[in-house]
C-alpha cells in the first residue's frame, strides 16, 4: 500500500465528518463496514475503514454532553482560558462539580462566563452560583455561528456574573510569552499590535479590517509563511556562527518546537512545524522527501489531538494553501517567464493559494479581493525585513536603540495596507454560493491536476472556468436572471434593521439598528456579504435613535453607500451632527425625505407617507419616516416607531389591503391600533424585537394582530424573516424555518 499516512488521514477525516453529522450512530455504520472489509481483499480500504472508525470514536469522545438542565446551580472548576474585547471580559471554566455532583472525567464540560470585575488567572479555582444558559444560535443568514464555535471547543453553556473571584492558581501561565507580548506592546499603538500579531500570535485591532479587504489577512495569522521565514533567519544566524549543517538543522528544529510551544496550539503553526520537522528528518537521514505523506502526518497528529479542528476555517485554509503550493504552483510557474528576485515563484505561489482556497474563503467569509495578488506582491518582499526587526526588538536587551527603524517599518507596512484598502473595487462580496457548486469546482480542479486529458483538456478547463465565474457571482446572477427582490427583516435584538436586494448586486437598507453596537459588524454586514452585495444604493433611517442606526458605521466601512436618507424630525439633534460627521468621513450624502416623495428603483417604488415635524421634536419616535414599498402587486409598510395618532394620519395614503406590515415600535402597546389594522388587513405582520425591559411586544398588540387574521412573525422567536417576491406573489419564511 502506497502512502499509508495519506490513507489514514483521509479515513480519519471521513470518520470525523460522519460522527459530526450522525453522532454515535456513525460508529455503528463504520463498524459494520469494518467488519465487511476483509471480504474486499483491498488493503487500503481496510486501513481507511479502521481510520474512519477511529475518527468516529475520537469525535464522539470530544463531543461532551451537558449533565442536566439549564438554570441556576452551584458550579466548581478551574479556569482554562481568559479573553477580553473592547466591551467585555470572559473566562472559560472546566467544570469539575455541577449542582453538587461530580462531572465524569470522560465528559469534559466547559462553561464560558462574561464578567465585569475580577482578575482571574489561568488555572484559578472557582466556586460560584451561576445562571447557566444554552449556547446562542445564529439568527440570521451569514451570521457567525458562535454557539457552534463554542460547542466545538467543549463549551456547552454561557453565563454572566458581576465579579469573578478565584482562589488558587495552578501556575499554568506562560511568563515568557507574557514578557514578550509586553515587550512588543512597548513599541506603542498599532505598530506594537502588528508586531505581537506577526510574531507572537496576538490579537489585531480594528486596523486589521483593511488587511481583510485587501486579501492580505493571512499574513497576520502566524502560519507556515512565518515559520518558514523564522527558520531561515535562525538558520542564517547559526551559519554565521560557522556551525556545520547537521547541528544547524537540529538546533533550528528545536527552536521551531520551542516557538510552537510559545505560540500555543494553533493549527496553521503546528502544521508548518510538523512538515518542517519531517523535511529536516528526511534531509538528515538522506531519505526522499514525500510531501503528501508530510501533509498527511501533520493532519493526522493535529486531528488526533482535536478532531474538531477539521471544521476550523484556519485549519482548512492552511492545508488547502499548502497542497496548492505542491500541485498548482509548479504548473503556473512553468507558464511564467523567469523573473528577477524569484518573483515568478512568488506570483505562482500566490495565485495557486487563491485558486485552492477560493471556495473556502467564499464559504466562511463571503468576501473576495481581486487585487490580492498585487497587494501580496507589495507586502511579501518587505515581510522578512519586518519580521527580523521585530525579532530583534523583542529579544535585544536594549531595544530602544533600534526603535526609530522598527517603528518606521511597521508603520510603513500599516500605511501601505491602509492605502491599498482605499483602491476602487479592492474587495467585493460575491455571496455564499451553494455547496454543490463549490464541490463541483474542487472536483474539476482535482481532475485537471491529476493527469493530462488529451482531447478533453480544453473542455474540462472551460467547465472549470465556468464554475469559477458562477462561484463569484451566484447571488447577483440569480437575482438578475429571475427578477427577484429579496427582503430580510434581520434579528438584531431590541432594534430594527432590514435589507432589500434588487436584481443584481445592489441593496437598500431600512434602518441599521440593534440592541448594541455589535449589530453592524456581527449581523448586518455579514448578511449583506452572504447575499452578494456589491453596493448599497440608499440607507433609509426611520429616525436617529441608536436602536435604528447604531450599525450604520459598520455598513459605511464595508460597502460603498450612495446616500443616507433621514426624516426632517432628526434635523438639529446631536445625533444628526454625529451622522453628518460620520457620512462626511465616508463621502456619503445625507438627504431628508418629505411626505409624498417617491424614490424609484426600476419597478420598485419607495414612497414616504410620513415625515414628522420640520425640525427637531421632543419625541423622534412620532416623527419617524414611514415608507411604503410597492413592487408591482406586492406592497409592504415600514412604520418606524410611530404611535396611534400618526397611524390615523397616514391611513388615507396607504395602499390596502397590505401584504406585509413591519409593526410599529417593536410591538409597543402605544401603536398598532385596531382601526389601523382593520383598515390595512395585512396578510403577514413582522415584529422586530429582542430581550427588553419595555414588555415588547405587548400582549394587546399580539391579540389585535391575531384578531384581524394576520400571521405574526417575531425576530426574537423566529430569527430573521425572509421575503422573496417577483412582483406577483411573495413567499415568506423564517431563518429557523419556524412558523407563526
Amino acid at each position: 500500500m502506497r502512502r499509508p499516512l495519506v490513507v489514514w488521514a483521509s479515513g480519519l477525516g471521513i470518520g470525523i465528518v460522519l460522527a459530526e453529522r450522525f453522532g454515535p450512530w456513525a460508529i455503528l455504520l463504520v463498524g459494520a463496514l469494518w467488519v465487511l472489509q476483509p471480504f474486499t481483499r483491498t488493503d487500503w480500504l481496510v486501513h481507511m475503514a479502521a481510520a474512519a472508525l477511529l475518527g468516529c470514536l475520537l469525535m464522539t469522545w470530544h463531543t461532551p454532553v451537558w449533565p442536566g438542565s439549564f438554570g441556576t446551580y452551584r458550579l466548581q472548576g478551574h479556569i482554562t482560558a481568559t479573553g477580553q474585547t473592547a466591551t467585555s471580559k470572559s473566562a472559560v471554566i472546566q467544570v469539575s462539580q455541577w449542582a453538587g455532583r461530580n462531572v465524569p472525567w470522560w465528559n469534559p464540560v466547559k462553561v464560558r462566563i462574561t464578567y465585569a470585575k475580577g482578575t482571574p488567572q489561568l488555572g484559578g479555582r472557582v466556586d460560584l452560583e451561576l445562571t447557566m444558559r444554552p449556547l446562542p444560535q445564529a439568527d440570521n443568514p451569514g451570521e457567525f455561528a458562535y454557539g457552534q464555535y463554542l460547542q466545538r471547543q467543549g463549551i456547552l453553556a454561557v453565563a454572566s456574573i458581576e465579579e469573578l473571584p478565584t482562589t488558587a492558581d495552578y501556575g499554568r501561565k506562560s511568563p515568557i510569552r507574557q514578557l514578550l507580548l509586553a515587550r512588543a506592546q512597548q513599541l506603542g499603538g498599532n505598530a506594537g499590535e502588528l508586531l505581537s500579531t506577526l510574531l507572537l500570535g496576538g490579537s489585531p485591532g480594528k486596523w486589521a479590517d483593511a488587511w481583510r479587504q485587501t486579501g492580505t489577512s493571512h499574513i497576520l495569522a502566524v502560519s507556515g509563511l512565518h515559520v518558514g521565514l523564522l527558520f531561515l533567519l535562525l538558520e542564517r544566524l547559526l551559519a554565521l556562527c560557522r556551525l556545520p549543517q547537521k547541528p544547524r538543522l537540529i538546533l533550528g528544529g528545536l527552536m521551531l518546537l520551542g516557538y510552537g510551544l510559545l505560540i500555543g496550539f494553533r493549527p496553521s503553526v503546528w502544521r508548518a512545524i510538523i512538515m518542517a520537522l519531517v523535511g529536516l528528518v528526511a534531509i538528515l537521514t538522506g531519505r526522499m522527501k514525500d510531501w503528501p505523506s508530510a501533509v498527511a502526518l501533520a493532519a493526522l497528529l493535529l486531528l488526533l489531538l482535536n478532531p474538531n479542528l477539521l471544521f476550523d476555517a484556519g485549519f482548512q485554509l492552511s492545508f488547502a494553501a499548502t497542497i496548492s503550493l505542491f500541485t498548482i504552483a509548479p504548473r503556473l510557474k512553468a507558464l511564467l517567464p523567469v523573473l528577477p528576485w524569484q518573483l515568478d515563484t512568488a506570483i505562482s505561489a500566490s495565485i495557486a493559494a487563491q485558486v485552492a482556497t477560493l471556495p473556502l474563503v467564499l464559504y466562511h467569509f463571503h468576501l473576495l479581493s481581486p487585487f490580492a495578488l498585487v497587494a501580496n506582491m507589495l507586502l511579501l518582499p518587505i515581510l522578512p525585513l519586518v519580521m527580523a526587526l521585530g525579532l530583534l526588538w523583542i529579544v535585544l536587551p536594549w531595544p530602544l536603540l533600534i526603535r526609530p527603524v522598527v517603528l518606521f517599518m511597521f508603520n510603513a507596512m500599516l500605511w501601505l495596507v491602509n492605502w491599498m484598502s482605499n483602491w476602487p473595487l479592492v474587495s467585493f462580496s460575491p455571496g455564499a454560493a451553494p455547496v454543490w457548486l463549490a464541490v463541483c469546482y474542487v472536483i474539476l480542479l482535482a481532475i485537471l491536476l491529476i493527469k493530462p486529458w488529451p482531447g478533453l483538456q480544453h473542455i474540462l478547463t472551460s467547465v472549470w472556468v465556468f464554475s469559477l465565474v458562477l462561484l463569484v457571482s451566484w447571488h447577483p446572477l440569480i437575482r438578475g436572471l429571475s427578477g427577484q427582490h429579496q427582503l430580510a427583516v434581520l434579528s438584531v435584538g431590541q432594534g430594527s434593521a432590514s435589507a432589500l436586494h434588487l436584481p443584481g448586486g445592489e441593496a437598500l437598507l431600512f434602518d441599521t439598528g440593534g440592541s448594541d453596537d455589535s449589530a453592524g459588524d456581527w449581523t448586518i454586514v455579514p448578511y449583506l456579504r452572504w447575499r452578494g452585495t456589491w453596493k448599497v444604493r440608499t440607507v433609509y433611517l426611520s429616525h436617529l435613535h441608536a436602536d435604528h442606526c447604531i450599525g450604520l458605521e459598520a455598513v459605511l466601512d464595508a460597502f460603498p453607500v450612495g446616500k443616507v436618507v433621514i426624516p426632517r424630525s432628526g434635523l438639529g439633534t446631536d445625533a444628526y451632527v454625529a451622522l453628518l460627521e460620520l457620512c462626511q468621513r465616508y463621502r456619503t450624502k445625507v438627504e431628508t425625505m418629505v411626505a409624498g416623495e417617491d424614490h424609484r428603483y426600476g419597478l420598485l417604488s419607495v414612497e414616504s407617507i410620513h415625515q414628522g415635524a420640520d425640525d427637531a421634536t421632543s419625541d423622534e419616535n412620532t416623527g419617524s419616516l414611514v415608507l411604503q414599498l410597492e413592487y408591482q402587486q406586492f406592497s409592504m409598510l415600514l412604520s418606524g416607531d410611530i404611535g396611534m395618532a400618526e397611524e390615523r394620519s397616514i391611513l388615507p395614503y396607504i395602499t390596502s389591503p397590505l401584504d406585509v406590515l413591519l409593526v410599529a415600535h417593536h410591538g409597543s402597546a402605544t401603536s398598532s391600533a385596531a382601526e389601523f389594522l382593520s383598515s390595512l388587513q395585512p396578510e403577514d405582520s413582522i415584529i422586530s424585537t429582542g430581550p427588553n425591559r419595555y414588555g415588547h411586544p405587548a400582549p394587546a398588540v399580539l391579540e389585535r394582530l391575531s384578531l384581524f387574521g394576520s400571521k405574526t412573525w417575531r425576530t426574537d422567536k423566529h430569527g430573521a424573516i425572509l421575503i422573496n417576491t417577483n412582483g406577483g406573489e411573495y413567499h415568506i419564511k423564517s431563518w429557523h424555518n419556524a412558523t407563526p
